[in-house]
């Protein structure tokens, strides 16, 4: 469809065959399970998320100091950057990656965008994995509007990278990812396709 073809072809010109910046030589095996909560479902925490000032959109994520605490006694003074996680509800085996945007969520709990909480199908305080991961750079990705009005949306080229590079870290398969236009509209689209100069499934993991 024209949406998206226009949605790849911009993709492709902003990033230069590649999205998502990796990072190498770290130990695979910093992994840590967290509470989940986001600004519409704070559970406990509603003040200290409320009183936020960086607000979260897209894939990026709040973790706690005692994350920060651990990765540097691992890492010492080679800490990873930028830093990528794999996130995982095992309830209903839902995978997706994210990024990190600061270390001020409440202890042994992490912060989402309420998007994000949403399409990773989590409920106020269940826990769900979190895994550092190494990423490689997107050659390919496919995008499928959920709505046909947004092949309509003035200069969808412009307002597609402005999202995607404003909100958005990482991008895998089934990802849902919500764009605001320039009359605050918003619409959604389905990461339906992605390749990299790996192989294809090393994008999904």
């Amino acid at each position: 469809t024209r949406s998206t073809e226009l949605i790849r072809q911009t993709i492709m010109d902003q990033y230069g065959l590649g999205f998502t910046p990796g990072f190498v030589g770290y130990n695979r095996d910093a992994k840590f399970t967290l509470q989940c909560f986001s600004k519409s479902n704070p559970g406990p925490h509603a003040a200290q998320i409320g009183k936020r000032r960086r607000t979260l959109e897209g894939n990026k994520i709040c973790l706690p100091p005692e994350v920060l605490a651990q990765l540097q006694i691992r890492f010492r003074h080679r800490m990873p950057s930028p830093m990528f996680f794999k996130i995982t509800n095992h309830r209903y085996n839902k995978s997706s990656h994210c990024g990190l945007i600061d270390f001020d969520a409440p202890r042994n709990s992490s912060i989402l965008s309420d998007g994000f909480f949403e399409d990773m199908m989590l409920l106020p305080g269940q826990t769900a994995s979190f895994a550092l991961r190494e990423l490689p750079k997107l050659t390919y990705v496919k995008f499928q509007p959920f709505r046909w009005q947004f092949a309509r949306i003035r200069d969808p080229k412009a307002v597609l990278t402005r999202e995607l590079q404003d909100h958005y870290v990482a991008l895998s398969e089934g990802d849902v990812v919500t764009i605001e236009d320039n009359e605050s509209k918003k619409f959604r689209l389905t990461c339906v396709e992605v390749k990299s100069s790996h192989r294809k499934q090393d994008v999904k993991e």
